[in-house]
């Protein structure tokens, strides 16, 4: 059986504009409830925030996925997830084994951390 492989890029753009009359926010170390803040609790503030994610997934043949995705922001930029996928079908039945790396959280990442952690797994359904 011939199969083309497939490559497939997917990601999005999203920016918005605030107005926040609010401390320094608790994500830039102030005590601020909202991600955002004004620089002093009787402050006001305009804010701009933008981000963009762009993902990939390649399949070259139907036991092997990989797959990696990123996000861009102003206060940090990185790879999220990236691994590699291996399945074989037996029928009913079907091996897996996944490796690969993710960043324990996507809300702040920076390209000069170098904290992300790898993981292994293997799963067997019979």
């Amino acid at each position: 059986m011939i199969l083309a492989a497939s490559l497939v890029f997917t990601g999005f753009l999203t920016g918005r504009g605030i107005y926040v009359r609010s401390q320094p926010s608790w994500v830039d170390g102030g005590f601020g409830r909202f991600e955002t803040g004004a620089k002093s609790a009787t402050d006001s503030a305009i804010k701009d925030q933008e981000e963009a994610q762009l993902g990939a997934d390649w399949t070259p043949t139907t036991w092997l996925h990989v797959h990696g995705h990123g996000i861009a922001r102003r206060k940090g930029s990185g790879l999220i997830e990236a691994y590699v996928d291996l399945q074989k079908d037996f029928g009913a039945n079907n091996l897996r084994l996944r490796t690969g790396q993710t960043r324990g959280s996507a809300k702040r990442c920076d390209l000069s951390e170098r904290s992300c952690s790898g993981s292994a797994s293997l799963r067997m359904q019979w």
